[in-house]
This record gives structure tokens, C-alpha cells and sequence, in this order.
């Protein structure tokens, strides 16, 4: 039972991961431009969920792809991005 309650707990936190990894993506894939304390995140959140045992896109798609964004100051992008970040 215990063993079972923790399977799920971890399951959990993988999705957890994953969902916040793709909120992050979402947000620089079309822009392809990241701040580099968001890259950070970014790549602590993706080495959490693959040694959690997650895998596939993420490891696949999302980690190859972050290292040919343009990275950027946190001051820059709140500058270049102004007009969106208003709308919020």
C-alpha cells in the first residue's frame, strides 16, 4: 500500500513537471527568445522531471530545441515584450 501511494505521488509530480515545462515552452516557442533566468528554470524543471523518470517530448523535442533560442536580458524582454506583458 505504501508502495502504491508512493507511486502515485511520484506520478504526480512528473505530470506536475511536465505541465509546468510546457507552460514555459508554449510561452518562447513561437519567439523562440528566453530570458536567461527563465532558461534556468527551464532547465532545472526538465532535469527534475527526467531524473524523476519522465520522458518523451521533453526530453525529445523540448530540451534539444531551448538551446537554439535567443537568450536574452530579463530588462530586454520586458522591454520587447511591454505590450503583452500590459494585456495581462
Amino acid at each position: 500500500m505504501i508502495l502504491d501511494m508512493q507511486s502515485k505521488i511520484d506520478q504526480n509530480n512528473i505530470a506536475r513537471l511536465k505541465d509546468r515545462i510546457r507552460e514555459i515552452y508554449s510561452v518562447h516557442h513561437q519567439s523562440q527568445v528566453i530570458t536567461k533566468m527563465e532558461l534556468e528554470a527551464l532547465e532545472n524543471l526538465i532535469d527534475s522531471y527526467l531524473n524523476s523518470g519522465g520522458n518523451g517530448f521533453v526530453a525529445n523535442t523540448v530540451e534539444p530545441e531551448i538551446y537554439c533560442w535567443k537568450i536574452v536580458d530579463d530588462d530586454y524582454y520586458e522591454k520587447e515584450h511591454k505590450h503583452e506583458i500590459n494585456k495581462e
